[in-house]
């Protein structure tokens, strides 16, 4: 029998049937259930549609160049082919409950006879909200009484139409055999099976979904941004910190600006251990609003911008390419400074940054037989607010004819908020835990060197950030998924620079440094932190 025209055929009641039904247009649909047959075979043409109307169905045999849907009202429904099953670029669409290993799931059974060819899975989750599977995982092909499915040869009778379907911050891969390798069945997997000798690196960890290292990388890749701007700011107003020495300047006015460029490279322990390396690059700009005697107050503004690169646990795969974090921060500050007449100070700054960015997904195959690599870049755009709150102290002490160091410490807390981020079958909800960090360091400054009014200066210091954990929550229909990166570090940071007095008003300075991880559970290394800028005094 064929079937042609764009209708659907429906077919209800007992089958007793024998023969081959070819479905060259519109669809065949199961009203009942085994109406479709146990002795029919059938031919699926391409665009066609052989439905199963949600019901356990037995066929004899299918050669499937258009779509089999098993979908219905719940997951659970069967397909048994007591015969031969040849997929030819065909389509399976099945219903899954995407969990944990033996999740409900609509199911393809070959009962004693040969799967060949090619088939795309498509896969519809049921409100599952993701989760590691251990074990076999879900079974979507079954193979029974001797059955083959090219399981332990070509392995590519079957894959998922996308390479992987992704659940909450889960991500789900089809596999031939169960978790030793060995069978004819297939099974969706969120964890890579230790046996497996595809994937040596990833063997037994579970496949979280790129998206969840680029948003745990986030919050520690913004919290440097806002740094850099407040040490901007601080650089600003610091150096030629001539009006504060100088008998008659603590009264005149500083205003200043100057473009930045750091490189750096944040490591993170933590449920996918995002590892990130990029940089930050702006200008910032301010000016006293007020200088008195021994008070001064200004404000100042900046906008960087942000690329880094991240690595994590993705896929299973221990340290791979998730994609990249891009985007731009605009700021603004105020601060206080009280003076004594030996120039001893107290600062108090506050700042307040507002992010836009996106994150990309690299969007990287896999060169293992059998299994679909990852689809191309995803992106979704992040927004954050930041507010940043510094309290610093110093006093300069004569070190010897011309020089001075100024011992320093300083405070800083960082509250953030990110706004939801809507992802394929998930919501991620960022709350980054308050940061509190500290510095003691030291500042060593020269007094002009000769008539060209050349004044060097070097900074030397100690940060320490207290231990924490920036937590994402991947929210799907069901429940969510907790990922937390942790935060905390000590790290080393020296620096060089000098100022250039132009005349009694104007001068130009910059700087080189770098910093070094000294321990923790983060580890901030910054390769190349450099600046140059213009100050006016008035």
């Amino acid at each position: 029998m064929t079937k042609t025209g764009a209708g659907t055929l429906e077919l209800a009641g007992s089958n007793t049937a024998a023969g081959t039904l070819a479905i060259m247009e519109g669809a065949v649909r199961a009203g009942t259930d085994d109406a479709l047959g146990a002795g029919m075979q059938y031919r699926i043409a391409q665009d066609a549609v052989l439905d199963t109307g949600g019901r356990p169905q037995t066929i004899a045999a299918l050669v499937n160049a258009g779509t089999i849907r098993l979908q219905g009202t719940q997951p659970g429904n069967t397909l048994t082919v007591q015969g031969d099953y040849v997929g030819l670029n065909g389509e399976l669409h099945l219903t899954t409950v995407l969990g944990g290993s033996g999740s409900a799931t609509d199911r393809l059974v070959i009962d004693g006879g040969r799967a060949a060819g090619h088939t795309r899975i498509t896969v519809a989750n049921a409100d599952g909200l993701g989760a590691a599977t251990d074990g076999d995982g879900i079974e979507v092909v079954r193979a029974v009484n001797g059955a083959t499915t090219t399981a332990q040869t070509t392995r590519d009778a079957f894959v998922l139409t996308e390479g992987q379907v992704a659940a909450g911050a889960f991500e789900y891969r089809l596999f031939p055999g169960d978790a030793q390798g060995n069978g004819e069945s297939w099974y969706l997997r969120s964890t890579l099976p230790r046996a497996d000798p595809r994937f040596p690196a990833g063997s037994g960890r579970t496949a979280y979904r790129p998206e969840i290292a680029l948003h745990a990388a986030l919050p520690a890749v913004l919290a440097h941004a806002d740094l850099a701007v407040l040490a901007g700011a601080r650089r600003g107003r610091d150096d030629a910190e001539a009006p504060r020495h100088s008998d008659t300047g603590a009264s005149r006015r500083r205003a200043w600006a100057h473009v930045l460029d750091e490189r750096a490279h944040i490591r993170q322990r933590g449920t996918v251990s995002p590892r990130s390396r990029g940089s930050v690059t702006g200008a910032v700009a301010g000016a006293d609003i007020y200088a008195g005697p021994q008070v001064s107050m200004g404000i100042y503004g900046g906008t960087l911008a942000w690329r880094h690169h991240v690595h994590g646990d993705v896929s299973g795969m221990r340290g791979a390419d998730a994609g990249r974090l891009h985007g731009r921060g605009h700021y603004a500050g105020a601060y206080w400074i009280r003076t004594n007449e030996a120039g001893a100070y107290a600062s108090v700054v506050a700042q307040h940054g507002r992010q836009r960015g996106k994150t990309e997904t690299a969007g990287v195959a896999t060169a293992a037989p059998g299994i679909a690599g990852l689809p191309g870049p995803r992106g979704a755009n992040v927004r954050s607010r930041s507010t940043l709150v510094s309290v610093e102290a110093g006093v300069p002490l004569p070190v010897g004819i011309g020089w001075r160091a100024e011992p320093q410490i300083q405070a800083v807390v960082i509250h953030r908020h990110f706004d939801d981020v809507a992802l394929p079958a998930a919501t991620v909800r960022q709350r980054p835990g308050t940061a509190v960090m500290g510095r003691i360091g030291v500042r060593v400054t020269a007094d002009d060197i000769g008539a060209a009014g050349l004044r060097p200066y070097a900074r030397a210091n100690l940060w320490h950030a207290l231990h924490g954990a920036d937590v994402q929550r991947v929210r799907g229909p069901a429940g969510s998924a907790r990922i937390a990166a942790q935060r905390g570090h000590t790290a080393v940071e020296l620096s060089a620079g000098a100022s250039w007095r132009l005349n009694r008003n104007v001068e130009l300075y910059g700087e080189a440094g770098g910093m070094a991880p000294a321990g923790g559970a983060q580890r901030v290394s910054v390769q190349r932190a450099m600046a140059a800028g213009i100050r006016v005094v008035w």
